[in-house]
């Protein structure tokens, strides 16, 4: 019957009653359309990352994680990929090996990163491979190939196939490599188009006399974002003592710590924009209540206590938050969907990413965040009734006679 009567008593005021539940259903939209895009670039950017530049496990010489001394470097790393396969199969294990030095042509000279890599397993996980606007990524065979970014070919004054010399000290001593140029790639971010460069493992590894085979890192990745625990159990126990095994939360510190302040940052922004969008509805119930005071007179007269009063008006300012929310999901889906289809292209934030040299995919699309979009709503449904909450407890304190003679 109450909630009856509170359906009867919205339709009477079908403007008002459209105008507080359209700003509920306006806040929402404008939440779950946001909260989707956000988690979806943040779902890219952390998946490119984590593939790119570290793994769901990460296996490195012990305290390479604090000090980031190029010196520390895993030798005989590919024992160590072998065991890590075995042990953790439908893994994908890549090596990688960090180095930093000087490119030089005839033109010019400029310091770079170096890093080698496998070519074939680095080609299914590094977007360099994408990004590629001239030659070819780098081959499988023991030739010294390079891939650099198109400022830096532009500074070097060179082209496809032609040489340059790569130097870097090792143990003190000047170590020099000459490669020929594979490819030029185009990633968007200036550090990476103009310090940049890839060479396959064993090139890079000839750099470095005197160490078998080392890698900076071993990267474990699974085809989803998150890894089970027992893969780091795993991993460990292969890798041994003197090795240093992190989840990628560890070893990305900087990209965890900033998507998680960045969605903590918006759940309070949305928190409060929640609590202004709930105001409308409390406005329509306040100017209800002054509107029907005769009626709620007369309805005490007639034997209506005001415990029954409060759940009235409760219940309409329940009905309006699920209105005005069903109303929000429809409209904020409908907003979403061609996020999540086509995307949008940011170019531009390629240079934003929190890891340095990590080309990411700058299409971004949206996901749809069933579990965030419901709880969103439930929690305007709940600012819907804790809105209703004053005018209901005011409702009930009027007095029958006086109420009976407000005009």
């Amino acid at each position: 019957m109450i909630v009856k009567l509170a359906l009867r008593n919205l339709l009477r005021r079908r403007t008002q009653s459209l105008l507080a539940a359209s700003a509920v259903a306006g806040g929402l939209a404008l939440i779950i359309f946001t909260t989707n895009f956000q988690d979806g670039s943040w779902a890219g950017v952390v998946d490119d990352t984590i593939r790119a530049a570290a793994g769901h496990v990460v296996v490195q010489a012990e305290g390479y994680q604090e000090e980031r001394d190029a010196a520390l470097l895993l030798s005989d790393s590919g024992a160590v990929a072998e065991k890590v396969r075995e042990a953790a199969p439908g893994t994908h294990v890549v090596r990688r090996l960090y180095l930093t030095g000087m490119i030089a042509s005839p033109d010019n000279s400029v310091a770079i990163a170096l890093h080698g890599v496998e070519p074939g397993p680095e080609s299914k996980t590094s977007r360099v491979a994408d990004k590629l606007i001239d030659g070819a990524w780098l081959p499988d065979d023991e030739g010294a190939w390079l891939l650099i970014g198109h400022r830096l070919a532009k500074r070097l004054n060179v082209e496809v196939q032609d040489k340059v010399v790569v130097s870097l000290s090792h143990k003190g001593e000047l170590q020099a490599l000459p490669f020929r140029i594979a490819g030029i790639f185009e990633a968007g971010a200036p550090q990476l188009d103009n310090f940049f460069a890839l060479a396959s493992l064993s090139a890079a590894q000839s750099m470095l006399p005197g160490v078998t085979d080392p890698a900076t890192q071993i990267s474990v990745q699974v085809p989803e974002r998150e890894a089970d625990e027992s893969l780091y159990q795993t991993v460990r126990g292969v890798a041994g003592a003197g090795h240093e095994v992190l989840t990628w939360k560890e070893a990305l510190p900087d990209l965890y710590n900033a998507e998680q302040l960045d969605k903590k940052s918006s759940n309070i922004m949305w928190f409060f924009f929640g609590a202004l969008a709930s105001i409308g509805i409390l406005n329509v119930l306040l100017m209800s209540l002054f509107q029907r005071i005769r009626e709620f007179g007369m309805l005490q007269a007639l034997g209506m206590r005001p415990n029954d009063i409060v759940r009235l008006l409760l219940a309409e300012g329940v009905l309006l938050g699920l209105l005005g929310s069903m109303l929000g999901l429809i409209l904020g889906s409908i907003a979403t969907y061609p996020l999540v289809v086509y995307g949008i292209d940011f170019a531009a934030m390629q240079g934003s990413v929190p890891v340095a040299n990590v080309a990411i995919d700058t299409l971004i699309k949206g996901v749809w965040s069933w579990d965030k979009m419901l709880l969103w709503a439930a929690y305007h449904v709940l600012l819907s009734l804790l809105a209703s909450l004053w005018p209901a407890l005011r409702a009930s304190r009027l007095e029958p006679v006086e109420s009976l003679r407000a005009t």
